[in-house]
């Protein structure tokens, strides 16, 4: 169809409508330097067949598709538009021809009914920003696709034949055509080939992954930390064969940390380079940290990560529920989820309203999309367990956490404040231990970290600028002591001596010594599990978990090392019984509200609410980004150089660098210390040096 309907469109529109133009010859016209219109329209076609084809869309929202690439571009052919130069908006210019031919001729020429072809200009006019509806002419925009109202079906369906069209448009325009096509299209490896790359291997472990990974429909696991859950992901991937693998984990240190290693696994080791990507927020920081110019190739690899391209994707479970809950331009990024592994690690760490809404959208779409989900963690919690299986349906509970009896790891005592935790430290350094201290708040961390007077030592918790926080995740590996908060509690393959920590829930003290003697290399004789009874506040847990989990320390943890690691399954089992309802009841709660807010009705037209936004009422965190003080002037720099810049690709990487410079703060936090500054449309936090530093982090808000 493409370019053939695209010049029959062109013919009748300058033949019967009175345009006071005429549209100009699309073989001729530039679409983009140095490519007709018809050249670009016909790759979008050929390119957008094989993607519906990939992902197994039904072949009438493949010819939707079609239709779309065919005539999006149709405003460029009017006289003014010039690549480049934007005094025309082609996509509403576009828009308003098809709604003039809209009827019978327009159905003639494409094979549309009148309510797709009231869709088919709706995306015309939104092909370059998400699928709202406009201020002007809302309603009149509403009227023509609110058929779709009554049928979520058929709207996701649509919404992916939009997103199908978007990602050949993307890559037409970019000529990735054959990069997107080969990732697509690449065949996964051989499981003998990846068990041949992992080196030593637990034969037992294995038999037991290949099980697991073989299983036919969705997979709930529970097994100690250190067992080897993250290889069941790739051999799912492998024994599946999805179109691809994404590795949701729950925070970034995670995130870089698994893509270092898959990296290694599936580029490095087989030769196979960007097979691997990873996205967050902050991911451009991390990419263009160390360039002062970002080449186009760079720009393309962060477009690669942020559109989900690769063929194993890392992420966060916020950027799943970002697609799946039709945020932004979610349609760029949905219907990649189709026909994928999707793995959810360490999912009890999740809020209960990120639970309910994981919970509501899987039960939507896993089927749907023909999704296989894994669910795994190392301290499950029955009532988010509970939630997700019976959304999802059709999911095989295997429950390894008899493995925890086979470990002898840990032994565990209690000892009293924060004085002793630092002598006992002191104590251990001398000794040549490695130690991982974790505080349950910022400001414990930073008073623990001033007090502690040993060399080589790293402080990481979330209140860094991004940039000085990449430093400082670098240096892990090597330190001897590493005093942080719950952002070094799980999924870090990093193997530690000893562990002194604040009382916390007993699932992040299971979490927390998880990062010590990992692999159970070391005997065990004296304790190297430390908890800290004496805290001066709860905080950042209700009251009720610690008081709870200091009765079973006293209870249960002197059995640790005499007896094996299934201690930590008592002391799950009695905490889980204390808190099971009470979770249960608030994610239900949310599941309900978004199934009435969001998941019914037309699943086409984006949400309204912004995607920060969202995260934050799921996360029930009141978090904003600011500009610390010490950073205003090279922020403000940044920004004019942002305004003045002549390239996309200058933005970008200026974008990324003033993202560097941005710390995560409480909402309360940046109402009191917070200011407005000219020329910097973000929240700059204190006054002065006083604000931050780069070894402590913020100075104020403790």
């Amino acid at each position: 169809m493409s370019s053939d309907l695209l010049r029959r469109v062109v013919d009748k529109a300058n033949g019967i409508l009175q345009l006071g133009y005429e549209l100009e010859d699309p073989d001729v016209k530039e679409s983009h330097p140095g490519k007709p219109l018809s050249k670009h329209v016909s790759e979008c076609s050929e390119l957008s067949s094989r993607i519906c084809d990939v992902f197994g869309l039904d072949r009438r929202f493949a010819r939707f598709s079609d239709v779309i690439c065919s005539l999006h571009d149709l405003g460029k052919l009017h006289p003014e538009w010039k690549p480049g130069i934007r005094k025309i908006k082609h996509s509403i210019e576009g828009a308003e021809i098809l709604s003039k031919l809209r009827g019978d001729e327009l159905g003639k020429l494409t094979g549309l009914s009148r309510e797709e072809q009231d869709l088919l200009i709706f995306m015309v006019r939104k092909h370059h920003s998400a699928l709202r509806l406009s201020v002007k002419g809302g309603f009149k925009e509403y009227r023509g696709i609110n058929w779709l109202e009554s049928e979520p079906g058929e709207s996701i369906g649509y919404a992916d034949s939009f997103g199908a069209f978007k990602l050949a448009d993307f890559a037409s325009a970019n000529d990735m055509g054959n990069a997107i096509l080969g990732m697509l299209e690449r065949e996964w490896p051989s499981e003998d080939s990846i068990i041949s790359l992992l080196g030593k291997v637990d034969l037992d472990k294995l038999s037991i992954q290949e099980e697991i990974s073989h299983s036919q429909g969705h997979v709930a696991l529970t097994a100690p930390t250190g067992w080897g859950k993250t290889i069941i992901g790739i051999l799912s991937s492998i024994a599946s064969s999805p179109v691809k693998l994404f590795y949701a984990l729950p925070t970034i240190t995670a995130i870089r940390k698994m893509s270092d290693g898959l990296k290694e696994l599936l580029e490095e080791k087989s030769g196979d380079g960007r097979v691997v990507g990873e996205y967050f927020y902050f991911v451009d920081v991390d990419l263009f940290r160390d360039v002062s110019d970002v080449s186009e190739e760079e720009s393309r690899l962060l477009d690669f990560y942020r559109l989900f391209i690769p063929k194993v994707n890392i992420t966060t479970v916020d950027q799943i529920l970002l697609s799946l809950m039709r945020a932004g331009k979610y349609h760029m990024r949905r219907f990649e989820l189709r026909k994928s592994v999707l793995v959810i690690d360490e999912y009890h760490l999740l809020p209960a309203p990120m639970i309910g809404a994981l919970a509501e959208a899987l039960g939507r779409y896993a089927s749907l999309y023909g999704m296989k989900v894994v669910l795994m963690t190392a301290t499950p919690s029955s009532a988010y367990k509970e939630a997700l299986i019976d959304a999802m349906g059709d999911c095989k509970v295997y429950d390894l956490s008899r493995e925890y009896r086979k470990l002898r790891r840990h032994r565990m005592e209690l000892i009293g404040d924060m004085e002793e935790g630092l002598e006992l430290v002191r104590k251990l350094t001398a000794e040549g231990k490695r130690v991982l201290v974790i505080l349950n708040t910022v400001r414990r961390a930073k008073e623990f970290y001033r007090e502690l007077d040993v060399g080589n030592k790293v402080l990481l918790h979330s209140r860094f600028a991004v940039k000085d926080r990449y430093e400082k995740e670098g240096k892990i590996d090597e330190s001897q002591v590493l005093v942080a908060t719950q952002v070094a509690e799980v999924s870090l393959d990093v193997s530690f001596d000893s562990l002194v920590s604040d009382l916390a829930p007993i699932p992040s003290i299971i979490q927390r010594a998880g990062r010590v003697n990992r692999y159970g290399e070391r005997g065990v004789r004296e304790p190297n599990i430390h908890i800290m009874e004496k805290l001066d506040s709860s905080e950042p847990y209700y009251d009720v978990e610690v008081r709870y989990s200091s009765q079973v320390l006293e209870d249960m943890g002197s059995r640790l090392g005499e007896e094996n690691e299934g201690v930590y399954l008592e002391m799950l089992k009695e905490y889980d019984e204390l808190v099971h309802d009470y979770l249960l009841d608030e994610v239900n709660s949310s599941r309900e509200k978004l199934r009435k807010s969001v998941f019914e009705g037309n699943q086409l037209l984006a949400l309204s609410q912004n995607e920060e936004n969202l995260i934050r009422d799921l996360r029930g965190e009141m978090n904003v980004l600011a500009v610390p003080s010490n950073y205003e002037e090279d922020v403000r720099r940044l920004f004019i150089r942002r305004r003045e810049a002549s390239s996309y690709e200058e933005r970008m990487m200026l974008w990324a660098k003033i993202k560097g410079y941005l710390v995560p703060v409480k909402l309360w936090m940046a109402l009191k210390h917070g200011r407005h500054a000219e020329g910097i449309p973000l929240t700059v936090i204190g006054e002065g040096e006083g604000t931050y530093d780069q070894e402590l982090g913020l100075l104020i808000g403790d």
